[in-house]
């Protein structure tokens, strides 16, 4: 089933970060700088990933990560988050786009994650390839 995502959300103008798994198995963040979109899943459960991202943080480092953008991630949320091998994407206004931020060099599965970091961002699943992509509009359908 293909996901639908909106740009009129309840999130308009706040930060607001939300997850998915790709088609291979690998989990990629993905924060909206106040304006990206956001998947239907999540209006309709605006919660849904404040508990997800906490257990993130509190998981073991397991890799370092590529930077792929002018931030310094080392000292940013991206760079967290890679370090505990899931993709790091930012919106970017400019183009419209979710832009790789950090790549993890040791990519977890969705399979090897446990608890509501599981339960949530299984039923986010995008067709694509997240080692692969260094942006994510075509991939994602606006509504």
């Amino acid at each position: 089933m293909q996901v639908k995502f909106h740009t009129k959300h309840v999130f308009l103008g706040w930060e607001y970060a939300w997850m998915a798994v790709d088609e291979v198995g690998a989990v990629g963040y993905f924060s909206t700088a106040g304006f990206g979109p956001i998947p239907e899943t999540c209006t309709r459960n605006e919660n849904m990933f404040d508990e997800a991202f906490e257990e993130i943080v509190r998981e073991e480092k397991r890799c370092e990560y590529e930077q792929f953008s002018g931030f310094d991630a080392s000292i940013s949320t991206w760079g967290d988050v890679a370090r505990r091998g899931i993709f790091s994407f930012d919106w970017e206004s400019q183009t419209s786009r979710f832009m790789l931020v950090c790549k993890p060099l040791n990519p977890i599965r969705l399979e090897n994650m446990r608890g509501r970091l599981y339960q949530e961002t299984k039923e986010i699943r995008l067709p694509c390839r997240f080692a692969e992509r260094t942006g994510m509009r075509e991939v994602i359908n606006f509504c």
